[in-house]
């Protein structure tokens, strides 16, 4: 399936003046360099990369805001169709979503929420990625990865009854260790693959762990997600499909999680991510089989 788009929409923005987006959603085509871009998604204020607001990026009503000097130019189409990745994610309503996708800069910005990532000296900017259309990925050196903490001190995750994790995860070769793709703080609560093999863990009092059994090929792309709400197990699945695994204990419980979110690493401080990581989504809800699967499909349309 393909994206059904209207002509594009050629804006001028100047600096210091919020521009009202027609209704939506839109998808970014082009902006001129040197302007720091905003728009509110879902209702939260996200900051967009510079020096080219993310082409491919979705606008979901809200606004645009040119925060430098001088007018900027902004070419968007509407989208009549959410059929592509990215367009799928925000119709499940992550809480994060980091596309990874930026091409300088310090910071992994969070598309859908405030949740914005330092960039650690072993990021690598501009990897190609799995979806294609001119999307990248980051590659982790297996080192200090791309790591940080929510924009404020409150915590959107303690006390809660259900999560999801989901990315696209690239290994020329997996190592003989845990290697996370996301975890929350140090308390436990993580998406990992352990030798090849797909790993959630729950800290909800003390971990719950579901291994996969058959591991993942080397040197492909693999979409993988976990999920788990209060009261069942955690379900996992690579490529769309669900994968059989074990330690698969019903829990009951609510999350016990760290502010700090972290791509690459647990807490930041250890069992680093080596290869290549893209997409990486988490949500405050389980999601469902056919959503997890529409996600790994999407693969086949425009990013």
């Amino acid at each position: 399936m393909t994206e059904a788009l209207t002509p594009g929409v050629v804006i001028t923005i100047q600096p210091s003046t919020p521009y009202a987006l027609p209704p939506g959603p839109h998808r970014v085509l082009f902006s001129t360099a040197s302007a720091t871009y905003s728009s509110t998604v879902g209702g939260v204020y996200a900051a967009l990369t510079t020096p080219n607001v993310e082409p491919g990026v979705l606008l979901d009503g809200g606004f645009v805001q040119n925060t430098a000097g001088g007018p900027r130019l902004v070419i968007i189409k509407k989208i009549t169709r959410l059929t592509t990745y990215a367009g799928l994610v925000a119709q499940a309503n992550p809480l994060a979503f980091w596309r990874l996708n930026e091409k300088t800069g310090n910071t992994l910005y969070d598309s859908f929420g405030p949740y914005n990532l330092a960039k650690g000296s072993g990021v690598t900017l501009g990897t190609a990625g799995p979806l294609g259309d001119g999307n990248t990925a980051v590659t982790l050196d297996g080192t200090i990865n791309g790591q940080g903490s929510t924009s404020s001190g409150a915590n959107p995750w303690s006390g809660q009854a259900a999560i999801s994790f989901e990315a696209w995860v690239f290994n020329a070769a997996w190592a003989a260790t845990h290697e996370m793709a996301v975890s929350l703080g140090s308390q436990g609560i993580y998406l990992s693959v352990d030798t090849g093999s797909l790993t959630m863990s729950i800290h909800t009092g003390s971990q719950l762990v579901n291994k996969q059994i058959t591991p993942m090929t080397a040197n492909a792309w693999h979409h993988i997600a976990g999920t788990w709400a209060s009261g069942g197990k955690i379900d996992l699945f690579v490529d769309g499909a669900a994968v059989a695994g074990d330690n698969v204990t019903t829990r009951v419980g609510t999350l016990s999680a760290g502010i700090n979110f972290f791509v690459g690493s647990f807490g930041g401080t250890t069992l680093f991510y080596s290869g290549i990581v893209d997409e990486v989504a988490v949500y405050l809800r389980k999601l469902s089989a056919s959503e997890i699967k529409s996600h790994f499909s999407a693969r086949s349309t425009k990013a």
